[in-house]
C-alpha cells in the first residue's frame, strides 16, 4: 500500500481539510477503515478505471460489513448500493462515474434514514443513488477496495479531518 499525507489550507476562512493518498492494490480486501461515527457524510476522490469499491461497517472488520457502494462496476456503465458485499443490489445508477487519468470527487451521506451517493464536493448535490431505509444502521467506519478480479488499481484520497476555524 502507498500511502502519502496532504494538506490544503485556504486562507480567507481559515478551512484545513487534511486527507490521506493511497493506493488500493487490485483485487485488495477492504483497507484504511476510518472512523465516522460521529459524522453523517463523508467527502473522497477515486481515480480509478473501474470497481471502486466503498464499504460501511459497524466496526473496523471485514465482516461487520452493513453496505457496499461499487462506483465503475461493470467495467465502469453503473454504479450500485447493496447489502453486504456481492448480495443483492439495493439501487443502480447507470453511466460512467470513473476516470482512468483524474481523481474525481464523490459524497455520501447518510443523516436522512437511508443512504444517498453523490458526485462532487457538495453534499446533497448531484445525487446518483438515494436509498431510504427507515431501520437502517448508522456506521461507525469506511474503508475503502478494489473488486477482487479487477486488473485495475485506483488512486483515493480520503478524508480525513476538516476544521472551520471563524
Amino acid at each position: 500500500m502507498n500511502l502519502s499525507a496532504v494538506l490544503i489550507a485556504s486562507i480567507s476562512n481559515i478551512l484545513i481539510i487534511s486527507a490521506v493518498i493511497l493506493k488500493v492494490p487490485m483485487g485488495s480486501p477492504y483497507i484504511h477503515f476510518t472512523k465516522v461515527l460521529n459524522q453523517t457524510s463523508w467527502i473522497f476522490f477515486v481515480k480509478s478505471c473501474l470497481d471502486a469499491k466503498i464499504g460501511l461497517f459497524q466496526n473496523n472488520s471485514q465482516s461487520s460489513i452493513m453496505y457496499e457502494i461499487v462506483l465503475g462496476a461493470g467495467l465502469n456503465s453503473y454504479s450500485v448500493l447493496r447489502r453486504n458485499v456481492d448480495t443483492g443490489n439495493l439501487r443502480f445508477n447507470w453511466g460512467p462515474a470513473l476516470d482512468c487519468n483524474k481523481f474525481r470527487p464523490f459524497w455520501i451521506d447518510w443523516s436522512n434514514s437511508g443512504i444517498a451517493i453523490g458526485q462532487g464536493t457538495f453534499v446533497g448535490i448531484d445525487e446518483m443513488i438515494v436509498y431510504s431505509n427507515p431501520n437502517q444502521m448508522v456506521p461507525s467506519f469506511i474503508a475503502v477496495s478494489s473488486y477482487r478480479y479487477s486488473a485495475f488499481s485506483g488512486l483515493w484520497m480520503l478524508q480525513s479531518t476538516c476544521a472551520i476555524n471563524t
